[in-house]
C-alpha cells in the first residue's frame, strides 16, 4: 500500500511539473510577442474575475486601428470550452473646435465577442489569441481567472442518472436529467460535458409528448441546441420541488468503468425583496411555472443572485459483446428487438414490383437500426430480384419501418422467405435472431406481348393465303402526293435577331444583380445599420400587442433600444452597456439631452421588467412606448 501510494504521488508530481514547464515556457515565449505594431494594438476585457466552474462569461477582443482585421486565433486549453459570439466593427469620428478651427478624430477598430466557460477549479490561464492585421500579426497578453467549484443547495439538485448502471457496447443508455427548484430563478445556462465525451455517441432522446399534458412540455438550450424538457412537481429526500427535466441517449464505444464528469446549470436565484415593486421570475413566463405555490410579494422588488448547482457523476459498467456465438450478419444491434413484415400486392406476375414492408421495434431509441443487407439474403435472392440498395427507415413513436420493392424470378415461387435480424439480448447474454412470419404469394406466369397485340388485331391462319398490300390501318402505306397539305408559315422578320439578344441580356442582368448582391453583403453591419429604424418600428409594433405592464412588456422594448443603438454603433447587442452606448453617442454628437431622455428610458424599462406593473412612474406603459418611438428618431437623424 505505501510503495503504490508513493508510485501515485510521483506520478502526480510528475505531471504537475510538466505542466508548470510548459506554461512557463509559454509565458516566456508571450513576453516576446508584440500587442502593438504600427498604431494597432490589441487588447482583451473580460466580464468578470472569478467565475464558478460550468459558468458562462463574456470575454473580448478589441482591436484598434484596423476595422477590418482577421478572425482571432485561440491558444487551445483543456481548462475552458470557447464559443465565438460574433464580432463588429468598432469605428468612431468625433469633431473637436480649438482655436477656432475645426479638428477632426477618427478611430478604427473591431471588436470580437466570446463566450468561456470554466471546466475546472483553480487560477486559469485565459487562451491567448493572435490577430493578423494590416501592420503584422498582434498578441493578446496573458490573463487570469479564478474558478471556484460550486457547492451543493439544499433549494437547487442537478442529478443525473442511468436507465441501467451496467451495459454492453453499442447498448443505447438513457441518461436523464433533473433539476430541482425550491425557488425561483431568472435566466438559466446548463454546462453538460457529456455531450463533448469520446467514449459514447450521444443523440437526442425522443420525447412522446403526451397531448393532455402540452402545457409542461417546453423547448430548452441545453448547450447542444434545443431540447424538450417537461416541468412537474417531484419529491427528493422527502421534500416536494419543482423539477425540470430531460433526456439524452449515450451510446458507449468502448468497455470499462465509464464516470461522466460533472455538469452544472448556472442560474439568478431568489435570493430576497426589497421595497419598489413586483418581482416576476423566469417561470412565470412558462404558463404560470409554479402554479402560484412560490411566494411573491406584492409591493416588494425580488433580489437575484448568481448560482450553480453541480450535478452528481453517474457511473456506467460497460462490457464487451462476446465473440462467441457471434452470426456472421449481426449488424452491432444490442438490446431486446422484434420484426414484423407485410407484402403488396400478394398476387402478381413474374417480374412485377411487390413492396415489401419490414418494421422493427425495440428500445427507446432506434435511430442507429438498420437491416442486415437483403440483396445478400440468399433465401431472398434465391427467388426474388432485390436491389442493392434500400430506403432509409422511418421512425414513428416505437417502430422503425423499412420499404423494399422486390420482383419474383419465377411462377413457382409461393412465399416470401421469413426476414432476420440478429441481435444481442442483454438480459440472457446471448446473441439470438427475430424472424419475420413467411409471407404467402400467387405468381403468375408472364403474357408475352407480341406485335400483333400492338396492332390490335387477332390473330389469323396465313397458310395458303396470298400476299396482298392493306389497303387501311396502319400497316398500310400512303404514296399518293395529294396527302400532302401545303401550310403557309408566317414572316419571321426581326425575330430571330430579338432572339439571339436576350442570353446576353440575360447575362448583363445577372452580372449587374450579383454585383448589387455581392456589395450588399460585403458589410453585414452596414445592412443593420440601414435596417435598424425599421426593425426598431416592427419590434414596437409587436410590444403594442403584448399585455401593458407587464414584465415581458418592459423587457420587450429594453431589449428593441438595445438591439437599435448595437445596430447604429455597429456593436454586438450582447454585453453593451448603457455607459457605452452614451459615450458613443456623445462621439456622434446626439445633443445631451437626448442622452438624457435615453437613460431615464433605459432605467424605468430595467426597473419594470423586474417590477412589471409596480413600476413607480409617473409615465404609463403606452407613454413610454410613445416616447421610444420619438427618441429614435431624433437619435436617426443624427447618423443621417
Amino acid at each position: 500500500m505505501v510503495v503504490t501510494g508513493m508510485k501515485l504521488y510521483l506520478g502526480h508530481f510528475r505531471d504537475v511539473m510538466a505542466r508548470m514547464l510548459l506554461a512557463l515556457v509559454f509565458c516566456l515565449s508571450l513576453w516576446f510577442c508584440p500587442t502593438s505594431v504600427q498604431g494597432q494594438d490589441v487588447a482583451v476585457t473580460l466580464e468578470k474575475d472569478q467565475v464558478f466552474v460550468g459558468e458562462s462569461f463574456g470575454m473580448r477582443i478589441k482591436v484598434t486601428g484596423d476595422d477590418s482585421p482577421s478572425e482571432p486565433v485561440l491558444s487551445e486549453s483543456q481548462d475552458f470550452s470557447v464559443e465565438f459570439d460574433g464580432g463588429s466593427r468598432d469605428s468612431r469620428s468625433s469633431v473637436v473646435i480649438i482655436n477656432g478651427r475645426m479638428v477632426k478624430n477618427e478611430e478604427s477598430g473591431y471588436v470580437f465577442s466570446y463566450r468561456l466557460i470554466a471546466k475546472r477549479a483553480g487560477k486559469l490561464l485565459i487562451p491567448t489569441a493572435s490577430v493578423r492585421t494590416s501592420g503584422g500579426v498582434l498578441y493578446t497578453k496573458m490573463h487570469f481567472i479564478t474558478a471556484v467549484k460550486p457547492g451543493e443547495s439544499q433549494d437547487f439538485k442537478l442529478r443525473m442518472e442511468f436507465s441501467s448502471a451496467e451495459a454492453y457496447v453499442g447498448q443505447p443508455l438513457t441518461l436523464t436529467i433533473t433539476w430541482y427548484l425550491a425557488k425561483d430563478v431568472q435566466g438559466f445556462q446548463f454546462h453538460l460535458p457529456f455531450l463533448n465525451d469520446e467514449r459514447f455517441r450521444v443523440v437526442d432522446f425522443e420525447e412522446r409528448i403526451n397531448p393532455a399534458h402540452r402545457e409542461e412540455y417546453l423547448q430548452i438550450d441545453v448547450g447542444g441546441g434545443d431540447t424538450v424538457a417537461r416541468k412537474m412537481r417531484l419529491e427528493y429526500k422527502g421534500r416536494e420541488f419543482t423539477a425540470l427535466r430531460f433526456r439524452k441517449v449515450l451510446i458507449p464505444k468502448e468497455a470499462g468503468t465509464l464516470r461522466l464528469g460533472q455538469s452544472t446549470v448556472a442560474f439568478n436565484a431568489l435570493a430576497g425583496y426589497r421595497r419598489g415593486g413586483l418581482g416576476g421570475g423566469l417561470f412565470d413566463s412558462f404558463d404560470d411555472f409554479f402554479q402560484g405555490n412560490m411566494p411573491f410579494g406584492m409591493g416588494r422588488q425580488a433580489i437575484y443572485k448568481k448560482m450553480v448547482a453541480p450535478s452528481n457523476e453517474p457511473v456506467v459498467t460497460v462490457k464487451e459483446l462476446p465473440s462467441e456465438g457471434r452470426p456472421a450478419n449481426f449488424s452491432g444491434l444490442v438490446g431486446e428487438y422484434r420484426v414484423a413484415a407485410e407484402a403488396l400486392p400478394t398476387e402478381a406476375r413474374v417480374g412485377d414490383p411487390i413492396t415489401l414492408t419490414v418494421q422493427v421495434a425495440g428500445p427507446d431509441y432506434l435511430e442507429q437500426v438498420e437491416l442486415p443487407n437483403l440483396a445478400e439474403d440468399k433465401n431472398l435472392t434465391r427467388d426474388f430480384k432485390v436491389p442493392a440498395e434500400i430506403a432509409p427507415g422511418k421512425v414513428n413513436g416505437a417502430v422503425k419501418t423499412f420499404t423494399q420493392t422486390i420482383r419474383a424470378k419465377r411462377a413457382d415461387v409461393k412465399e416470401v422467405p421469413a426476414i432476420e435480424l440478429p441481435y444481442f439480448d442483454v438480459r440472457s447474454g446471448r446473441y439470438k435472431t427475430a424472424r419475420t412470419q413467411p409471407i404467402p404469394l400467387k405468381i403468375q406466369a408472364t403474357r408475352v406481348v407480341t406485335a400483333l397485340d400492338a396492332e390490335g388485331r387477332e390473330v389469323q391462319d396465313i397458310s395458303g393465303s396470298e400476299i396482298e398490300t392493306w389497303t387501311q390501318g396502319i400497316a398500310h402505306n400512303y404514296e399518293d402526293e395529294s396527302v400532302l397539305k401545303k401550310e403557309d408559315l408566317p414572316p419571321l422578320i426581326g425575330f430571330w435577331p430579338t432572339l439571339l439578344l436576350i442570353p446576353p441580356g440575360a447575362y448583363i442582368l445577372l452580372l449587374v444583380g450579383t454585383a448589387l448582391v455581392r456589395r450588399r453583403l460585403a458589410d453585414p453591419a452596414a445592412l443593420k445599420f440601414r435596417a435598424a429604424l425599421r426593425e426598431f418600428n416592427a419590434a414596437v409594433s409587436e410590444i403594442k400587442s403584448a399585455r401593458p405592464g407587464s414584465a415581458d412588456y418592459y423587457a420587450a422594448l429594453l431589449r428593441a433600444l438595445r438591439e437599435y443603438l448595437a445596430a447604429k454603433l455597429r456593436k454586438a447587442p450582447a454585453g453593451l452597456a448603457l455607459n457605452e452606448v452614451l459615450a458613443d453617442l456623445q462621439q456622434h454628437l446626439v445633443p445631451v439631452e437626448l442622452r438624457d431622455r435615453l437613460q431615464r428610458l433605459y432605467e424605468l424599462c430595467e426597473a419594470g421588467s423586474y417590477g412589471g406593473s409596480e413600476l413607480q412612474s409617473a409615465q404609463t406603459p403606452q407613454d413610454l412606448v410613445s416616447e421610444a418611438l420619438i427618441l429614435v428618431k431624433q437619435i436617426e437623424r443624427g447618423f443621417r
